[in-house]
C-alpha cells in the first residue's frame, strides 16, 4: 500500500525581533533559555526552530505549530485527560 502525504511550501516573513543577551549558541543552553522566553510555559505542545549561521549566531526564530488544548496532563495520575468542551486554558500566555 501506498501514501500519499502532503508536502508543504513555507514562505518566512519577518514579524518582530527578539532581544537576547547573548549572540553567540555555542551550546544547548542558552537554545533552551531562548525557547523559555519566547514559549513560556504554556498549556500546550510548541515545535520551534531556531535558524543559526555557520558561526552559531541567529538568523532568526519561529514557532511553527502549537498543539490542541484539548488534552492535558493528570500529573498525579499520569494519564491524559480529555478537557470538557468550553472549559478555558489555565496558561495566561495565549488567548
Amino acid at each position: 500500500m501506498t501514501f500519499k502525504i502532503p508536502v508543504y511550501k513555507v514562505k518566512l516573513v519577518r514579524d518582530y525581533t527578539a532581544s537576547y543577551p547573548t549572540e553567540v549558541f555555542d551550546d544547548p543552553r542558552p537554545a533552551a533559555d531562548f525557547f523559555y522566553r519566547l514559549i513560556g510555559s504554556a498549556d500546550r505542545e510548541h515545535t520551534a526552530a531556531l535558524f543559526l549561521d555557520e558561526w552559531k549566531r541567529p538568523l532568526g526564530a519561529t514557532i511553527i505549530g502549537i498543539g490542541l488544548a484539548d488534552l492535558r496532563t493528570d500529573s498525579s495520575a499520569g494519564s491524559l485527560q480529555s478537557r470538557r468542551p468550553g472549559e478555558r486554558s489555565q496558561s495566561h500566555l495565549f488567548a
